[in-house]
């Protein structure tokens, strides 16, 4: 009878284990989400890090759905929210399997205005131009799980009048440093030549 007891409270003791074990990992895959706004905001812009997933995903999933729904399919250029750098562009576009970034104003492109990620939740802001070549405002609501990945959840559209999408936010990368930094800068030689003169 003694034994029998120890047996059920090891038996009880194992599957409370396990329980806390499927929730640690629950709470740690969801922790490792990030809380975070694009373009952020004042309180929380120290913390934002923009290349870092689950950001990129987020928004080439959504960019994925505006295709598949609200435009035909067109693989038009991608604008992201103001600031993102341009390893966000690669990453997206890698996620998309091929595109381009938005390059000049007045450009047909999928706009991305707004980017919020609250661990297992997301929700995306977009731009599309619609067949009248206005531009339709719509929020995208992503979740994922521990199990599976992101997933458009669901959609609301905007009646604005007249929405105007944004110009090109792509920045150009900063220009590589020199090999040898130390080493003087040489003069052209037309300029060397003048002065022999």
């Amino acid at each position: 009878m003694h034994h029998r007891s120890n047996r059920a409270n090891r038996t009880t003791w194992a599957m409370m284990g396990s329980i806390v074990a499927c929730a640690v990992v629950a709470t740690f895959s969801g922790g490792c989400q990030q809380w975070s706004t694009y373009p952020p905001v004042e309180l929380t812009s120290k913390l934002q890090r923009p290349a870092a997933e689950p950001v990129p995903t987020i928004i080439a999933d959504s960019i994925k759905y505006t295709r598949e729904h609200y435009t035909n399919g067109q693989d038009l250029p991608i604008n992201l929210p103001a600031g993102m750098p341009s390893s966000v562009y690669d990453k997206v576009i890698a996620h998309l399997g091929a595109g381009q970034a938005m390059q000049s104003a007045g450009e047909k492109a999928v706009h991305v205005t707004e980017v919020r990620t609250r661990g297992f939740d997301a929700t995306v802001d977009l731009m599309f131009p619609r067949t009248d070549a206005l531009y339709q405002p719509v929020t995208l609501t992503l979740q994922r799980s521990v199990l599976e990945g992101w997933r458009v959840i669901g959609t609301r559209t905007w009646q604005y009048k007249d929405a105007k999408p944004p110009g090109p936010n792509l920045e150009a990368p900063p220009p590589p440093e020199p090999e040898n930094p130390d080493l003087p800068i040489e003069e052209p030689a037309a300029a060397t030549a003048s002065a022999g003169g």
